[in-house]
């Protein structure tokens, strides 16, 4: 489903952007093209995890509800949009090796800790989207109730 995906890119995304720590620290200098290729397997996976974000969080809001809610959803994703900028720019205001990977572990850890915390959410695969508020409340709970067969 789409959840496992979203999650693996948003691992394998923020996984790449914090191992930039480790070659600009330990590699030498004619290892720093890796950082290069690190940091563009991050933003691919942070790219790809945003365009399945917006799929998926619109099958998880209530039908009632869903228009509204996908715009304060957007609304924090432009606010993202509007702060990343200040984020990349601290490695002018850091100086040294670790000024310069210290907004790419920012993104790393934010988007690591974003795709964890995806698996508290439900799977949406081959489920009816929830209609109601009530049904959004229940969308994913395991029903607890044990149902005895009747013999003949």
């Amino acid at each position: 489903g789409r959840k496992i995906v979203h999650i693996i890119c948003m691992v394998v995304g923020g996984g790449a952007c914090l191992s930039t720590i480790f070659i600009v620290l330990f590699a030498s200098d004619s290892f720093q093209w890796i950082n290069i290729v690190l940091a563009l397997i991050g933003k691919c996976g942070a790219s790809a995890a945003f365009a399945i974000v917006y799929i998926y969080s619109a099958e998880l809001f209530p039908t009632v509800l869903r228009n509204s809610l996908m715009g304060v959803t957007c609304l924090f994703a432009r606010l993202g949009g509007m702060i990343s900028p200040y984020i990349a720019d601290l490695s002018t205001v850091v100086s040294g090796p670790f000024g310069q990977v210290l907004p790419l572990v920012i993104f790393g850890a934010s988007t690591i800790a974003g795709g964890l915390l995806c698996l508290l959410l439900p799977e949406t695969l081959n489920k009816h989207l929830p209609e109601t508020l009530e049904d959004a409340i229940n969308f994913g709970k395991i029903n607890n109730q044990i149902h005895y067969k009747q013999n003949e």
